[in-house]
């Protein structure tokens, strides 16, 4: 009988264990999915804005980068938060200068050619006013560098193979050195 109840226990104890380890693995796929579908998100987002830098004063684009944002605050690393948070600072700074110009209720009461006055002031301020290109690419890569550690594929990445190959080398270097030096020494001893 007590072979019986010690095996039942047995059961329950790595039942209970066996369950609670897949609970928690299922809390840590689900949240890899939210963290991986944000960051799919947001570099499609920041995509379009590097083909066409004029959609920072696009209003869907900015709040959809808005709504990023706050999954991004739950799920993302500190590293990638910390990087969008400047480039979302930029971004929010000249819709802000911009707004401040352009969306006056001022703006309502303008007859036809002062509307088309603005229009062209407006155009012109959006194609002179957008986030500089070398700055843009280089928060695209610092972001995608970013995610791809974040979500494991850093290790597909042609950067990532060439510094694993140059380590390779050096160790390889190394050793060769350290061969050389013993058949040396090996020499003047004889």
């Amino acid at each position: 009988m007590s072979n019986v109840l010690i095996s039942g226990v047995v059961s329950a104890v790595v039942s209970a264990i066996a369950s609670k380890v897949t609970l928690s693995h299922d809390k840590k796929r689900k949240v890899f999915e939210k963290r991986e579908e944000a960051y799919v998100t947001l570099f499609e987002l920041v995509d379009e804005i590097v083909k066409d830098p004029e959609q920072i004063y696009n209003a869907d684009i900015l709040s959809k980068l808005r709504k990023v944002r706050i999954h991004l605050k739950v799920f993302a690393s500190k590293d990638l938060l910390c990087t969008f948070e400047e480039l979302y600072s930029e971004i929010n700074k000249k819709w802000e200068v911009y707004c401040e110009r352009y969306y006056t209720d001022d703006r309502l009461l303008l007859d036809e050619e002062e509307e088309e006055y603005i229009n062209r002031e407006e155009c012109e301020f959006i194609a002179n006013n957008t986030l500089d290109d070398v700055y843009m690419r280089g928060k695209v890569n610092e972001m995608s560098t970013i995610m791809r550690r974040d979500i494991g594929a850093e290790e597909i990445t042609v950067e990532y193979r060439l510094e694993k190959a140059k380590a390779r080398i050096k160790a390889t270097m190394k050793w060769l050195k350290s061969n050389a030096r013993l058949k040396k020494n090996e020499k003047k001893g004889e």
